[in-house]
């Protein structure tokens, strides 16, 4: 039987059934590889057809492919963790990233972990912007205590005037938060936390980046935070746009 596979982006074969077997044996061809026969109806992932139709020796040998690297190996070269099998070339990195915190679901394709949903999210939000807004209130109080003249109470909103404290103010506020702790006090409050997409945690600069991500969600008319509607992992534009995503704790 002829094994056509793709690579890179080219197309490859046909193969034999031992040079498919050989391929996958060094690696070539791993779980996420797309590969198609004659009679398959369309390309398909090889981990989805290999226990139905690979190669025989494939099918008895080779049936756990590791879930960081996505190479087939013979069970008995493998470690299994959980539901997860990790080759032992792949061990290291595997057990550094738990040791770090970094969640296992989300870790292995975010297939195990909860996303946050819009509405939760929202609240969350709202939050965080209550306790800005609170802040911003005090901010205006010492303006106005230190500005005003006569006792005429004088209004920075007029020139502007706490127009880049506040932007300033809500980016420490989302960079310190999201950077230290994973999430800000409204998320924590609703039992959320950022993580990138490897499920560890978001590096200050990152955090620093999504803030202005966000601010590009909020002046697109909300459209931004209206993606987590639809996307099947709750992301919205600025999650999109840093590679995060908002998962329950």
């Amino acid at each position: 039987m002829n094994w056509f596979y793709v690579n890179s982006g080219l197309r490859y074969g046909p193969l034999s059934d031992t040079d498919f077997q050989t391929l996958v044996q060094q690696g070539t061809i791993t779980a996420t590889t797309l590969v198609w026969q004659p009679g398959m109806f369309n390309w398909m992932l090889f981990k989805d057809i290999a226990a139905a139709s690979a190669p025989s020796q494939t099918q008895t040998d080779l049936t756990k492919f590791c879930c960081q690297c996505g190479r087939y190996f013979n069970p008995d070269d493998m470690l299994q963790y959980k539901n997860h099998w990790i080759c032992y070339e792949c061990k290291p990195l595997f057990f550094q990233r738990i040791r770090e915190d970094a969640d296992v679901g989300a870790m292995l394709g975010m297939g195990d972990v909860e996303f946050g949903g819009f509405w939760l999210r929202t609240v969350a939000l709202a939050i965080d912007w209550t306790l800005l807004a609170i802040s911003l209130i005090a901010l205006d109080i010492c303006y106005n205590l230190a500005f005003s003249k006569d006792g005429e109470v004088f209004n920075p909103y007029d020139m502007g005037g706490l127009f880049l404290p506040a932007m300033a103010l809500a980016c420490v506020y989302e960079t310190f938060f999201v950077g230290r702790y994973a999430a800000t006090p409204g998320k924590i409050a609703c039992g959320l936390r950022v993580v990138v997409a490897s499920g560890a945690r978001v590096t200050t600069l990152r955090a620093f980046g999504r803030y202005w991500g966000k601010m590009l969600s909020f002046y697109t008319l909300m459209i931004g935070f209206f993606l987590a509607i639809s996307d099947g992992q709750k992301r919205t534009l600025h999650d999109h746009l840093c590679e995060t995503r908002v998962v329950r704790r």
